[in-house]
């Protein structure tokens, strides 16, 4: 098994917590007891309890690998370590295409927020979000505020906070490019060496990261096998890249504590085939069929030609990304762009926005309003 991170605690600390529930057998390194002060937790096993002092010669310690921010292309491209990442996102979040989109919602919910918060001005898209995720966070939460709200307006607002999503990842396709390369790759040096038996050694994209921290915890003499389970703790932001790039476009985003599993397994045919699962906190898991998926099942070959079909064959080199996040010569008139009608109409479809009946509710407001002023 192995297991990567974030820079970020919280991605560590989520992967070191799903660990010890699945695993109770095995114990987190007695530094992480002490950093976190985890040994305070209700849900340690009898033998993680028994093992807290352990610092010497301890059995089976959970191997957790995080990778500096600057330097990690995998799990956490974003604006500081990938100026054209960043670069792409301001173009994208001042181009007409998302101004179409937000310009939408300023109209049909721009009206309905003013008058519950009696905030007169809403009249720019940027505050029209900053209040809808304020007003998300305290429903979440289960604050009191000073206005009523009702579950439309919590549809809508959820829908705004999606529309982010446009410039963020999938508006333009370099921006899923850059923050699914290194694992797009990643998937297809894993069909190589299942499907055709080649060393996890001659992987580059592979071993860029699991050559950084896995083998320093082996003797020198061992070569370490290819795991049969790998897990990335990530975040939601690059969740919804990576299945951007894998073909499971979706016009929202993905929630807190969601997590993507793909299963390679193979069939009574011997031939290999490949499945995904998505999971979202408190549901159930849902099988995802990608949009080059023909049949009932995807072979892995499928999703090797897919993958090769979009990035195609410009990475041999594994500090390719590193490299073309330092080109800033964009132009948005050369790439595929996003349909952003169409981008709006799978939002307006995903929450069932009734933009008609909604403008009914915001004149029957109105009019309530100079009623009341009369009498």
């Amino acid at each position: 098994m192995y297991v990567q991170t974030t820079y970020l605690n919280r991605t560590y600390l989520s992967a070191l917590y799903q660990l010890m529930g699945v695993f109770p057998d095995n114990i987190p390194h007695h530094l992480d007891y002490e950093k976190y002060q985890i040994c305070k937790e209700d849900y340690l096993s009898l033998f993680q309890r028994r093992q807290i002092d352990c610092k010497d010669k301890c059995l089976q310690h959970f191997l957790i690998h995080q990778v500096n921010a600057t330097h990690d292309f995998l799990l956490h491209v974003d604006d500081e370590n990938c100026p054209r990442f960043s670069l792409v996102k301001d173009i994208m979040k001042d181009s007409a295409h998302y101004k179409n989109i937000t310009s939408w919602f300023l109209d049909n919910l721009g009206p309905r927020v003013r008058d519950i918060t009696k905030w007169s001005n809403i009249t720019i898209p940027k505050i029209l979000v900053n209040v809808c995720g304020y007003l998300q966070w305290a429903h979440q939460d289960k604050l009191e505020l000073n206005f009523d709200y009702t579950n439309e307006d919590l549809k809508h607002c959820h829908a705004v906070g999606d529309s982010k999503l446009y410039f963020k990842s999938y508006g333009a396709n370099e921006t899923w490019i850059l923050g699914s390369f290194e694992f797009l790759k990643q998937l297809q040096e894993f069909i190589h060496i299942l499907d055709h038996n080649e060393k996890s050694q001659n992987q580059i994209f592979w071993q860029k990261y699991f050559n950084m921290h896995f083998h320093q915890n082996l003797p020198k003499d061992k070569v370490p096998l290819f795991p049969k389970f790998i897990h990335y703790a990530a975040h939601a932001e690059t969740l919804s890249l990576f299945t951007e790039g894998l073909g499971m476009h979706s016009p929202k985003r993905a929630q807190p504590g969601s997590a993507l599993f793909i299963e390679f397994y193979r069939g009574d045919d011997a031939q290999s085939y490949v499945r995904f699962f998505i999971k979202n906190e408190n549901e159930a898991e849902q099988f995802i069929k990608p949009s080059w998926q023909k049949n009932d099942k995807a072979t892995t070959q499928e999703l090797y030609d897919y993958i090769l079909s979009i990035i195609y064959q410009r990475a041999h080199d594994e500090n390719f990304i590193e490299k073309q996040c330092e080109n800033l010569n964009y132009d948005i008139e050369q790439h595929s762009i996003y349909s952003p009608e169409k981008a709006l109409n799978e939002l307006i479809q995903e929450y069932q926005l009734y933009p008609n009946s909604y403008q009914s509710l915001h004149a029957q407001n109105i009019q309530e309003q100079r009623i009341r002023h009369d009498l």
